[in-house]
């Protein structure tokens, strides 16, 4: 219900406003005013409140069960609630054309040297040990670097919200040993890469 509530509120605010997305998209202080006034309209106080809130804006999908049991998606909620401004910053990324381009220019690149890295396993042999730990490092050598640079171009506009994801997963870590580790390894490479 309260998800059908936030639709109807963002739209009236559409037709009410005159709404243009090219003059909400270009000003970011009017992004983060539509950004404020849906996050008050939902008004999610507690944790318990924002898992409800997602649990119920799913009701019906296969991934329902998925998402009842696993508290993050309702912590990311709440916290990204607290911060309406991490949402209009991650909301940006989309709008930084040149960002976009240098984006889409990267993951051509990085399709065709992948080919080229693929090609040259072929010069291995076919059932040998080697071949299977190329592949491995082939697979994760292209994709680290997709994730690097991904992070790089976008770094300005993933700082806050990467901030609440690690909050999220380290206050959600208590009882996940290996979770928690992960999120102080993800923490340590953020925090030298984006500096949030």
């Amino acid at each position: 219900m309260r998800f059908l509530i936030l639709v109807l509120f963002f739209t009236s605010n559409i037709f009410a406003n005159e709404f243009s997305v090219s003059k909400i998209v270009h000003d970011h202080q009017k992004m983060n005013e539509l950004v404020e006034k849906t996050v008050r309209a939902v008004d999610i106080q507690t944790r318990d409140q924002a898992q409800e809130f997602v649990v119920k804006a799913v009701d019906g999908l296969s991934i329902q069960k998925h998402i009842k049991n696993n508290k993050i998606y309702g912590e990311l909620l709440f916290r990204f609630s607290k911060r309406p401004d991490a949402i209009t910053e991650f909301l940006s990324a989309f709008i930084a054309k040149t960002k976009i381009l240098g984006f889409f220019g990267m993951l051509v690149a990085s399709l065709y040297f992948s080919s080229l890295l693929g090609e040259m396993k072929f010069y291995l042999k076919p059932f040998g040990i080697g071949r299977a730990f190329y592949s491995i490092f082939c697979f994760s050598f292209i994709n680290g670097l997709r994730l690097t640079s991904t992070i790089y171009i976008f770094k300005d506009h993933f700082k806050a919200s990467s901030g609440i994801f690690l909050q999220t997963v380290t206050y959600l870590s208590a009882d996940y040993p290996v979770l928690f580790k992960l999120s102080h390894l993800a923490h340590n490479i953020l925090s030298t890469t984006i500096s949030y």
